[in-house]
């Protein structure tokens, strides 16, 4: 727990460095990892939009099923992947409206499935076609262990830090 409160909380400092230097029009996450979490609530200061894909899905049991939950209520536009989903979304749409009547009205959600890639491994990095929008999923249910380097190597590329690694594995345009 200490590991991840700290990783946690090194990941909002940098994610609110970059947003200061960067000036996003929107945030898209992907999941519920605790380094996810992190963009979100850097992002939520900064008055970013977030967009969350996988909102009000649910893994019973799992450490990380509030966090998700609270990445849900943090984002400004949800892309659920199921039914049972959306139910959950509306949910906590209608709750917030029970005590917020003035709350304007809600409209619908984009209903899709969980992206996979064909070779099992992440996207991470830059948009072919937006200067301000970069990758970070694909991690099939690996987040939990790769989550925090990614987010650390998205951090980087955001704030055009060099590396010496290799990225072009996780290159956006390798299905190109």
């Amino acid at each position: 727990p200490t590991a991840i409160s700290k990783s946690t909380g090194f990941g909002i400092m940098r994610f609110a460095s970059v947003f200061d230097s960067t000036r996003p029009d929107l945030l898209v996450v992907l999941g519920d990892r605790y380094e996810i979490m992190s963009a979100v609530i850097a992002a939520s200061f900064h008055q970013i939009p977030v967009a969350h894909i996988g909102g009000g899905d649910t893994t019973l049991g799992a450490f990380d099923e509030w966090i998700r939950h609270s990445i849900t209520k943090m984002s400004w536009l949800h892309f659920v992947t199921n039914p049972l989903s959306k139910k959950r979304i509306l949910n906590l749409v209608n709750n917030a409206k029970y005590l917020f009547p003035e709350l304007k009205e809600h409209h619908d959600e984009w209903l899709g499935f969980r992206p996979t890639l064909p070779d099992f491994l992440p996207i991470i990095g830059p948009s072919k076609n937006y200067k301000n929008l970069f990758y970070s999923f694909g991690h099939h249910h690996l987040g939990w262990t790769l989550g925090a380097i990614s987010g650390k190597i998205l951090a980087g590329m955001i704030a055009e830090e060099n590396t010496n690694l290799n990225l072009s594995p996780y290159n956006s345009l390798r299905f190109s």
